[in-house]
């Protein structure tokens, strides 16, 4: 498998443009403040996942898939490959986002407490990662072109559902009600909860998600 991450590195440094774009990105908190950060992780982790995405684009061009999958490299170990890219690109896109957190921190001298915001960007981090786990097995099995329309429609169903979710907790008695709670919990017990169940919902979507991947690369004919 080694010979994979030797491959896909060599095509990552095509991808300069992505980098420069990530690092500029660690400046939004001289614009936004700590707010900021949350762009900072939200452009660096979308960035991985389509350098991701692009690797895959590259695999399937021109029958390479076919070329690939005759050498000793494992179909398997092609899906472990892309997950474990993916997994360090996210983990890149923490440690920068973290690393611009402490520099404005200091500089600016935020009020906000520093793990506040750590558990914070680490919840962005994790939904993010959540939806390029997603994209992948939906990349393998209908190629780069749909996989557009459904990276479209996952952006439009996460705004609805941004919207519906504002509009429960502040205009209906239960969502009032059900916020209520959350705070009362936060007040009581921080970010702990919200970190487990974030971290146990992950750990769900890479499970099925890596499945499901396997199970597109197997069924692929050539």
């Amino acid at each position: 498998m080694s010979s994979l991450f030797v491959r896909d590195g060599i095509a990552i440094k095509k991808l300069a443009m992505a980098f420069i774009i990530s690092f500029l990105a660690m400046l939004d908190p001289m614009l936004f403040g700590a707010t900021g950060l949350y762009i900072t992780m939200a452009i660096i982790g979308v960035n991985m996942e389509f350098i991701t995405l692009f690797l895959i684009s590259s695999d399937q061009e021109n029958n390479g898939l076919k070329f690939l999958f005759t050498t000793p490299i494992t179909r398997k170990q092609y899906v472990t490959e892309k997950f474990s890219i993916l997994l360090a690109l996210m983990i890149d896109s923490f440690v920068l986002t973290i690393i611009a957190m402490y520099i404005f921190h200091n500089l600016l001298n935020w009020s906000v407490e520093e793990q506040s915001l750590i558990n914070q960007i680490a919840l962005v981090c994790m939904a993010i990662t959540v939806v390029g786990f997603a994209l992948i097995p939906l990349q393998i099995k209908f190629g780069p072109t749909k996989t557009q329309m459904f990276v479209s429609g996952i952006g439009a169903a996460v705004v609805l559902i941004l919207g519906l979710a504002s509009w429960i907790f502040t205009k209906t008695d239960f969502g009032q009600n059900a916020w209520d709670k959350l705070m009362e919990l936060y007040i009581d017990d921080g970010f702990t909860p919200f970190m487990i169940a974030a971290g146990l919902v992950t750990i769900v979507i890479l499970a099925l998600t890596y499945w499901a991947s396997l199970r597109s690369v197997e069924r692929l004919e050539f």
